[in-house]
C-alpha cells in the first residue's frame, strides 16, 4: 500500500538514509576538490566580502545619462547642438546614432533615399575617426545629414512632376536604382517620374482592408505591376528586361508599398 505521496512506507524510510550517503559524497567530494586546488572555498570571506560591499558600495537610483535624440524635432536638434558641458564629438556621435536609428527604421519605406544617407552618414564617420574631419566638422556634418533626413530632403534631381508625392518619388528612387546599366540609366527622369506616378497610382487602386493579410488581393496587385510593365516599359518604350530583373523590381515594389501602406 503506497502512501499519499505515491511512495511505499518502507520506501520513505530509506530516503533519511539515502539523503545522507549523497551529503556524504558531496562533501568528500568538496574536500578533494580543495585539496587539489580544483576549487577554492571562499565560505570564509563571504562575512569580510559582505562588510566591504555594505561600507564601501552605495547604489543609486537610475540615472539617464542622456536621452534619444529626436532628429524630426529641430528644436530637440538644436538642444543637443548647442548643450554645454559637453564635447562636440560626443553630441555628433549621439546625433549620428539617433539618425542611423531612424534610417533603419524606415528603410523599407524609401530604400533608395534611406541608403543614400546611410553611406553618407557612415563616410562622415569614418572621416572623423580617419581625423579627416575636426570635432565641429562632424558635428557640423551629421546635424545637416539629421536634418534632411528628418526633412526627405532629396536635393533637386527630383522631377518637378513627383516633387510633391513623396509615394511616388520613393518609386521613383527604386526605378533609378534598378533601371540602370554602366553606361547610365535607362529611362531618362522625366519618363522614370511618370512611370513613378502610374505604378503608385495602380498600388493605391488596390488598396483595400488587410490587403497583406489576403494573398489574392496581393496576386491582383502584383499582377497589374507586372502588366503595365509589360504593356509600357516593352511594347511602348522598347525596353526589355531579363526576367529575373523584372520579377526583382516588382518585388521590390510590392515590399515598399507593404512598408509605405502598412495599414
Amino acid at each position: 500500500m503506497t502512501s499519499c505521496h505515491g511512495l511505499s512506507k518502507k520506501r520513505q524510510a530509506e530516503i533519511p538514509a539515502v539523503l545522507t550517503h549523497r551529503l556524504q559524497f558531496s562533501e568528500l567530494k568538496r574536500s578533494v576538490q580543495l585539496r587539489y586546488q580544483e576549487t577554492v572555498d571562499v565560505r570564509e570571506f563571504e562575512p569580510k566580502i559582505q562588510k566591504l560591499l555594505d561600507d564601501h558600495v552605495v547604489a543609486m537610483p537610475a540615472e539617464t545619462i542622456s536621452e534619444v535624440v529626436n532628429i524630426n524635432d529641430p528644436a530637440a536638434l538644436k538642444a543637443v547642438v548647442e548643450e554645454a558641458g559637453v564635447s562636440e564629438a560626443s553630441k555628433a556621435d549621439r546625433i549620428a546614432s539617433a539618425t542611423r536609428r531612424a534610417i533603419t527604421e524606415r528603410m523599407d519605406e524609401d530604400p533608395a533615399f534611406y541608403r543614400q544617407f546611410s553611406e553618407m552618414l557612415q563616410e562622415t564617420i569614418r572621416a572623423y575617426r580617419e581625423r579627416r574631419l575636426s570635432e565641429r566638422e562632424y558635428l557640423n556634418s551629421v546635424s545637416d545629414l539629421a536634418s534632411k533626413v528628418a526633412r526627405k530632403d532629396r536635393g533637386k534631381d527630383v522631377p518637378d512632376t513627383i516633387r510633391g508625392d513623396d509615394d511616388a518619388q520613393a518609386i521613383f528612387g527604386l526605378l533609378e536604382g534598378r533601371l540602370a546599366r554602366q553606361e547610365g540609366p535607362i529611362l531618362a527622369p522625366d519618363k522614370g517620374a511618370s512611370i513613378a506616378l502610374d505604378v503608385i497610382n495602380i498600388i493605391r487602386s488596390h488598396l483595400i482592408v488587410g490587403i497583406w493579410s489576403n494573398e489574392v488581393a496581393q496576386n491582383n496587385l502584383r499582377n497589374a505591376i507586372d502588366d503595365y510593365f509589360f504593356d509600357v516599359l516593352r511594347d511602348t518604350m522598347q525596353i526589355e528586361l531579363p526576367m529575373e530583373q523584372l520579377d526583382d523590381l516588382e518585388q521590390r515594389i510590392m515590399d515598399l508599398a507593404r512598408a509605405r501602406f502598412a495599414t
